[in-house]
C-alpha cells in the first residue's frame, strides 16, 4: 500500500510548478491589460479550446480565484453554451402522422443544399440512429445533433428504399456513413424561413444560471453604483451579468478601472444584444424570460444613462 500511495504521489510533485494550458488561460483572465484579459475569456469559451465545462465547474468549486476570474469563467460558459454555433445537419423532417405504418426513425422531407447533408441523404431516408442513440422522433435527433459542436464527425445509420432496375421503390436498405456537422448560423443563412430545433436549449440556460447563482458575486461584494444609476445595487445581486457590470461602473468612477468608459459601454452593449437574442428563444421557461428581461431593462437603463 505504501509502495502505490508513492507512485501516485510521484506525478503529482512532478507535475507541480508546471501550469497546464487551462491554468494559463485562468491566471490570463486577472491580467492587468484588459484587451489580455478579454482575449482568454474567448478562448475558455471557444470550443476548439479542448477544455471541457466540467473543468471550468471543477475550477470554480475550487477556491482561491479573483472575483475577476470567477465572473470571466462564468462568461466563457455562457458564451459556450448559450451563444455559440452549435452542430447542424441540414435537413427538413417530415413529420410523424399517428397511426403511420413506419419504422421508428426521422424520415426525411428534403435535403438542404450545401449542407452536410447533401450528397450523403436522401429524401426518403428514415434516419434510426445518430452517434449510436437510436431515434424515435425529431426530438431525438434535434437533441442529439445539438449537443455537439460544427466540425464533430459522427456515425449515421439510416433506412433507404432499394431501386430496382424498372425504376420503382423497393425494400428498405441500410446504409451507414459518417456526417461531419456544420453549423445552426450556416443553416439559418441557407434558409430564413427553416425553424431551427433546439430541445436543449432550456436545459442549458438552466445549466448556466445554476453555475451563476452558485458562483457569482454576492452583492455584499459590489460597490455602490454612482448616482445617474436609478437601480439599487440590492436588487441586482441575483445576476452576476448585472453585478458585474455595476462593479466597473463603480471602478470607472472611482479611477481604479484599467478600461475607458467608452470601451466598457462598447462591452455592454453586447450584452444586451445577448439578452434580447435569448428572449428570441420561443422555448424559454417563463421564470428565466422573466428574470432575463429585469436584466435586458436594467442593462438599457445603464446604457442609456452612462451615454458622454
Amino acid at each position: 500500500m505504501m509502495l502505490l500511495n508513492a507512485l501516485i504521489l510521484i506525478p503529482c510533485l512532478l507535475g507541480q510548478g508546471v501550469p497546464s494550458a487551462f491554468d494559463a488561460l485562468v491566471e490570463r483572465l486577472d491580467s492587468q491589460q484588459w484587451s489580455e484579459r478579454e482575449l482568454a475569456t474567448y478562448e475558455l469559451a471557444h470550443v476548439g479550446s479542448g477544455i471541457t465545462k466540467e473543468q471550468i465547474e471543477f475550477r470554480l468549486d475550487a477556491g482561491g480565484l479573483t472575483l475577476e476570474q470567477v465572473v470571466r469563467l462564468l462568461r466563457a460558459i455562457e458564451i459556450r453554451l448559450l451563444h455559440s454555433p452549435r452542430g447542424a445537419v441540414g435537413i427538413q423532417m417530415a413529420i410523424r402522422q399517428p397511426g403511420d405504418d413506419e419504422p421508428d426513425g426521422v424520415r426525411i422531407r428534403a435535403v438542404i443544399p450545401n449542407m452536410p447533408a447533401e450528397g450523403l441523404i436522401e429524401v426518403g431516408d428514415v434516419i434510426t440512429h445518430i452517434d449510436g442513440v437510436r431515434l424515435r422522433n425529431q426530438e431525438d435527433l434535434a437533441m442529439v445533433v445539438q449537443r455537439h459542436w460544427p466540425g464533430d464527425p459522427l456515425p449515421f445509420r439510416v433506412l433507404r428504399p432499394s431501386v430496382a432496375q424498372d425504376g420503382s421503390l423497393g425494400e428498405l436498405v441500410e446504409v451507414t456513413f459518417d456526417l461531419t456537422l456544420g453549423s445552426t448560423e450556416q443553416l439559418k443563412e441557407s434558409s430564413s424561413s427553416l425553424q431551427i430545433r433546439d430541445p436543449d436549449m432550456a436545459a442549458r440556460v438552466k445549466y448556466v444560471n445554476a453555475l451563476q447563482q452558485r458562483f457569482g458575486p454576492v452583492p455584499t461584494r459590489v460597490a455602490k453604483p454612482v448616482a445617474v444609476i436609478t437601480v439599487p445595487i440590492a436588487d441586482a445581486g441575483f445576476d452576476p451579468v448585472l453585478a458585474g457590470v455595476l462593479q466597473q461602473l463603480a471602478a470607472i468612477e472611482s479611477g481604479n478601472y484599467p478600461a475607458t468608459l467608452e470601451a466598457v459601454r462598447a462591452n455592454w452593449l453586447r450584452s444586451i444584444d445577448r439578452t434580447e437574442a435569448l428572449l428570441a428563444d420561443p422555448d424559454l421557461q417563463p421564470e428565466i424570460r422573466d428574470q432575463l428581461v429585469i436584466r435586458l431593462t436594467r442593462l438599457q437603463e445603464i446604457y442609456r444613462d452612462t451615454k458622454p
